[in-house]
């Protein structure tokens, strides 16, 4: 059984030529192979939206307490797909 299955997005994936609508299958912590009807334990249906391999801002004010702007990256980018970030603010 898969631990997650997105289904229907529409993945982009510069590093594998890919764009274009499929599913992806996560089984123990790494992307796999999916066998059309294969059961997972969580299934997000991604119609209508687009899937992207982790993405990175380029210009984050992530230091909570250190400017006026400063954020808290858990909150801020994770929901939103972005894994990683630099932050040129600290200092």
């Amino acid at each position: 059984m898969l631990d997650l299955l997105i289904k229907n997005g529409h993945v982009i994936d510069p590093a594998n030529r890919t764009d274009q609508v499929g599913n992806i299958a996560i089984y123990n912590g790494r992307i796999t192979r999916y066998e059309e009807g294969e059961p997972a334990r969580h299934v997000v249906d991604a119609a209508g939206k687009y899937v992207f391999p982790g993405l990175i801002d380029a210009h984050a004010h992530m230091f909570q307490e250190g400017t006026e702007i400063g954020i808290y990256p858990d909150v801020a980018y994770l929901p939103t797909g972005v894994t990683s970030a630099i932050d040129f603010s600290a200092g």
